[in-house]
């Protein structure tokens, strides 16, 4: 560099620096979660890209959602290798769609552009089923009525899934309810072609909304 004044009178020269000029990281590639899917409150993110000189790279995802942003780092992986990361319980994401995006730096500092972006959107599960009958050890005629209830942390409205088990653990007979409203007391009873022989049998339960189904 030299710089010249207006009577176009020069300097010298200033001492060169040297520069080197290095190619970034590919954009990355978005694996999971897949494009609008259905996630818990805490997914588990996994990308992967290359460096063209090999470097280490490591991703920053940025979450955005109602114009918040949220960025999250994974540690840095081997250029083409998958990286994951998953948000601690502590920032578990409240229910909703987010979209989300990623871009890639090596480690020279390097960054890469930003990915494509992909959607997902957060679902809190309903809570586990409450067995009301029949109680733990009581004995039943050999068609059974079951009620129970679950509820949606969110207000869904839940289906809850009864399963009959013999004594080695091996599915019998499966039932679900209909759709109720969340807390409500549900019933549902084997029919007679699923009437059980004499002995000892489990049940238990399992409750969706409708983003689980």
């Amino acid at each position: 560099v030299k710089a010249q004044d207006k009577y176009n009178r020069e300097s010298p020269y200033t001492e060169p620096f040297t520069i080197t000029v290095k190619w970034p990281p590919s954009s990355p590639k978005l694996i999971e979660p897949a494009n609008n899917l259905v996630v818990s409150p805490t997914p588990t993110f996994k990308v992967k890209t290359t460096d063209p000189e090999g470097k280490r790279v490591k991703f920053l995802i940025e979450v955005r959602r109602d114009g918040e942003t949220k960025t999250f780092e994974t540690e840095f992986v081997n250029s083409g290798e998958e990286a994951t990361f998953t948000i601690p319980l502590e920032q578990a994401l409240a229910e909703g769609t987010y979209s989300w995006r990623v871009k890639a730096k090596n480690e020279d500092g390097i960054e890469s552009d930003w990915s494509e972006t992909w959607n997902f959107t957060v679902n809190y599960p309903p809570s586990a089923p409450i067995l009301i009958s029949p109680d733990e050890n009581a004995v039943v005629p050999s068609t059974p009525t079951f009620k129970l209830k679950a509820e949606d942390p969110t207000g869904e409205r839940v289906r809850i899934r009864v399963e009959v088990l013999d004594e080695a653990g091996n599915v019998l007979h499966r039932i679900t309810t209909p759709e109720v409203d969340s807390g409500q007391e549900v019933t549902v009873s084997l029919s007679p072609d699923q009437a059980l022989p004499p002995g000892t049998y489990y049940w238990r339960a399992v409750a969706s909304d409708r983003w689980m189904e």
